[in-house]
């Protein structure tokens, strides 16, 4: 609206709803007698199309409401056969590991019973060779010392043979004179 056109001034909003008011019948609003004025046949093209619309959206939400509880109850059957096949090869696993375990802790024990045996052996092996050794060395130690007694035996018969020699021989030489 202009500013310089002061002679033409509308009516206020309010102005014109109490106009109505006063102008209305006595059974019913000024309201709708001015709206059915103004916009009767839009209003009720309107008000048609929303019914229509109204109808379509009730409509396209139950449509799809179906459609997301079908594809939520193909969801779930999906997801049930695959937590169905998960839960048994989970189980199979389980049970092939629970046997490797058990193959394991066996073989485990086999080889530590083998090891028992194996140092038992080799005990009862260490021992009858230091024995052996130990006897051997006395045998070794016994030898020796008889074979130091019998030369020393040997040494001093010799030695006693020889002096006994010298004595007799001294003893059955002729003897010089002796001076004196």
């Amino acid at each position: 609206m202009a500013q310089g056109d002061a002679s033409v001034q509308m009516p206020s909003i309010d102005s014109i709803i109490s106009m109505l008011h006063a102008q209305a019948p006595e059974g019913g609003s000024g309201l709708d007698t001015l709206r059915m004025q103004m916009f009767g046949r839009y209003y009720d093209e309107l008000e048609g199309r929303m019914k229509e619309l109204r109808a379509v959206v009730d409509g396209s939400v139950a449509r799809n409401r179906r459609a997301l509880v079908e594809r939520v109850d193909e969801l779930g059957s999906a997801l049930h056969r695959d937590m169905v096949a998960l839960r048994q090869e989970t189980n199979k696993e389980l049970e092939d590991l629970k046997r490797d375990v058990f193959t394991a802790v066996m073989s485990l024990s086999a080889l530590n019973d083998k090891l028992g045996m194996a140092d038992s052996r080799f005990r009862e092996t260490w021992t009858a060779l230091a024995k052996a050794l130990t006897d051997r060395i006395d045998q070794q130690a016994g030898s020796f010392q008889a074979g130091i007694r019998a030369f020393q035996e040997r040494v001093d018969a010799t030695i006693a043979d020889k002096v006994v020699r010298e004595v007799t021989a001294a003893l059955t030489r002729p003897q010089a004179p002796m001076r004196s």
